[in-house]
């Protein structure tokens, strides 16, 4: 059982946690006080903006002080009108997101005013959502036992003392009771997208908060990726250019993963077994490496598609010259399937020299085919 019973106590065990912690206490408190911006989407908009980098913050060792410090503070003034708000909910909410960002910044905040800053405002978010009776979560004598058991359950003191201070950095699901598994009635169309059950209509925002709300989060290095990578002037032009960004970085970072497994795999797959000369894939550029094993050829070529993948600004004539290579391979091996390139990919002369010698091409027939379709959706939002 916690220690946490009030605001004093939530600030005593922070004094025992290490920076990160304190980020990712941040964050988690933040992140339930969502729901009382909806009212007003440009700051319900900007307060998933300042949950989505705190919360990818937290997973840095640092708590992001040194990658994050930049993204947080501009996050921290997006969301700064709407702390000026007249209601007192979504005010208190704007404040718990703000000091969610500070406290990236900052590993020196007093920590029961951090407990008030944050876990405070969120429990007035909560009592908006589930119409309590009952104590005052805002009376900081208040102890979680002597309250309703859904007042309970919507209670950010009771969330932090019963679940988050329990499994320190972990992410369960942020709310424990069934009715507050969607706090979002209307979805707010303008923040999620269309709600007509199409994934394909949906902002990322929706899909990332989902996840986080049912316990599972989406890939922490895609979130990461997405909070740095998009700039102030993406998150002020508006959604259509902010999910265009981000679909940009969704599919390179598919590409980077599937790329990841098929370089290694092929790497311990050389003639000769990895090591002894076979720890760095042959040059992109060597006339020779058409004529090299197969999957010598896909190390090098997925091996590039994932240095492009996590490079700032890829070389779309390398990428297609990597595809060529991988598309080659296939059609050197028996295993072609017309329409697979685009126009515009040309198909790499590939030679198997020896017989049995595509078997390893063969085998990973499937993952070469999905690399090829992910690069090319990839290759496609780069113009």
């Amino acid at each position: 059982m916690s220690e946490i019973l009030d605001f004093d106590s939530a600030g005593d065990w922070l004094d025992g946690q290490n920076h990160q912690t304190r980020v990712w206490f941040g964050a988690r408190s933040a992140l339930r006080c969502l729901p009382a911006l909806e009212t007003r989407s440009e700051d319900l908009f900007n307060g998933f903006r300042a949950a989505l980098i705190a919360s990818a913050a937290s997973r840095d060792h640092d708590g992001g002080r040194v990658r994050f410090a930049k993204a947080a503070g501009a996050a921290a003034e997006a969301i700064a009108d709407a702390a000026l708000y007249d209601e007192e909910a979504h005010e208190r909410a704007a404040l718990s997101l703000q000091c969610a960002l500070f406290t990236v910044c900052d590993s020196q905040q007093d920590s029961v005013l951090f407990a008030r800053n944050t876990l405070g405002r969120t429990a007035a978010s909560a009592r908006e959502l589930v119409a309590p009776t009952g104590p005052d979560p805002q009376n900081p004598e208040y102890k979680p036992e002597d309250l309703p058991d859904r007042e309970r359950a919507a209670s950010s003191i009771y969330r932090a003392a019963h679940l988050d201070s329990l499994q320190p950095l972990s992410w369960p699901p942020l709310w424990h009771d069934e009715q507050l598994a969607n706090p979002f009635p209307s979805l707010a169309p303008s923040v999620f997208g269309h709600s007509d059950g199409n994934s394909r209509n949906r902002y990322f925002l929706y899909d990332w908060y989902d996840a986080i709300l049912k316990g599972t989060p989406l890939p922490w290095e895609l979130t990461q990726r997405i909070a740095l990578e998009i700039t102030d002037r993406h998150w002020e032009s508006g959604q259509a250019v902010l999910e265009r960004r981000i679909s940009e970085i969704r599919a390179a970072y598919d590409v980077q993963v599937i790329a990841h497994g098929i370089a290694e795999s092929a790497h311990l797959s050389q003639p000769g077994g990895p090591g002894m000369g076979h720890n760095q894939p042959p040059s992109l550029a060597d006339d020779d490496l058409p004529a090299q094993a197969p999957e010598t050829i896909i190390w090098v070529a997925a091996d590039e598609l994932r240095t492009q993948a996590q490079a700032e600004t890829p070389t779309p004539s390398r990428i297609k010259r990597a595809l060529s290579l991988i598309a080659g391979v296939l059609k050197a091996s028996g295993l072609w399937v017309a329409g697979t390139v685009a126009t515009g990919i040309s198909v790499a002369t590939v030679t198997v020299v020896k017989k049995g010698a595509d078997a390893w091409a063969v085998q990973n027939q499937d993952k070469l085919v999905e690399l090829i379709d992910a690069a090319l959706k990839w290759l496609s939002l780069l113009f």
